[in-house]
Formats: C-alpha cells, sequence, structure tokens
C-alpha cells in the first residue's frame, strides 16, 4: 500500500506574509536612512556656505583702512560713502551693523545658492588690555563680529581683532 503525502510544493499563507513583513521593516530603514543622508548634505552645503560668506566678508573688510582717511571717528557708514553697494566703503567701520538676506558681494551681486541665509557685521572697540571688554573710545583696537545665520540659528560667527596699524594696509580690488 503506497501512502500518499498532502505535502505541496509552495510558499504558505504564513511564508508570504512573514517575508512581506521583513521587506516592509527594510524599506522604511532605507528610506529614513536617505531622509537622513539628504538632511546631512543639506547641513554640510548650509555650514560650508556659511563658511564662505564669513571668510569673503573678513577678505573685503581686512582689505579697508582700520579708520575712516578723513578722520571721522563714527561707527557706520559717512554721508559720502552711500551708494548702492559698498564700492565706497573705505574703513571698518563702515560695516558695522551690516546685514544682508540675501547675502551680496560688494558690488551688490547675490549669492543665489545662499540666498536663505544671512550674513551680519558688528564692529566695536575693545579695550587694549583686554579684547573681550568693548568700549566707547578708539584704543587702536576694533573687534568684527561676522555671524551668518539661517533664520535663529547660527551656522557661524568669526570674530576678529584689527589693530590701528600705520599706514593701513588698503589694497583697492
Amino acid at each position: 500500500m503506497m501512502l500518499r503525502s498532502s505535502f505541496q510544493p509552495g510558499l504558505s499563507y504564513v511564508e508570504v506574509l512573514l517575508a512581506a513583513v521583513i521587506l516592509s521593516i527594510l524599506i522604511a530603514a532605507a528610506t529614513q536612512l536617505f531622509g537622513n543622508l539628504a538632511r546631512s548634505q543639506t547641513i554640510i552645503t548650509d555650514q560650508d556656505g556659511a563658511e564662505f560668506l564669513a571668510l569673503e566678508m573678513t577678505r573685503e573688510i581686512t582689505r579697508r583702512y582700520y579708520a575712516d582717511p578723513d578722520l571721522n571717528r563714527v561707527l557706520g557708514v559717512e554721508a559720502d560713502e552711500i551708494g548702492p553697494d559698498r564700492g565706497l566703503w573705505d574703513d571698518l567701520d563702515d560695516y558695522h551693523k551690516l546685514k544682508n538676506c540675501p547675502p551680496v558681494d560688494r558690488w551688490n551681486t547675490p549669492y543665489k545658492n545662499l540666498a536663505h541665509l544671512t550674513r551680519s557685521v558688528d564692529v566695536q572697540y575693545v579695550a587694549a588690555n583686554d579684547f573681550t571688554q568693548i568700549v566707547v573710545d578708539d584704543q587702536g583696537f576694533r573687534a568684527v563680529t561676522i555671524t551668518v545665520s539661517d533664520g535663529a540659528k547660527i551656522l557661524t560667527q568669526h570674530t576678529y581683532v584689527i589693530p590701528n596699524i600705520t599706514p593701513p594696509y588698503y589694497v583697492t580690488r
């Protein structure tokens, strides 16, 4: 007598269901991983852009006189330096309270890929014996702080103390 087997080749319903659950978990994990990678890339791009903007402003500022050649000691842009761009700015204090959103170069050309960022500059007199102490009179040193932010989030902030060096190292470019 021959026994009949009830075994049929193929997958059972439980096996198919289990494979579908495992596949769903893998797809969800991969989606989250790629989402995190995209967010990381955006953060890195913004951080690199912020550093570029800060360093570009540093380069521009350090090519200016320490003080106005006309001996005007007021922090900010003088009346004869007002124009469509920063081309007439000739000294450090002209950059006091500068704020650009979107950031622009010296000739007011916007940095298109960085339009969502804000770049600001603050210039203060600092004490000759303590660069962290802000003073109201010029003791021969100015602190220049360049901040680049995305909304309320500061991406980078550079502070430089610049001495009054004679003759000035002014370069026109």
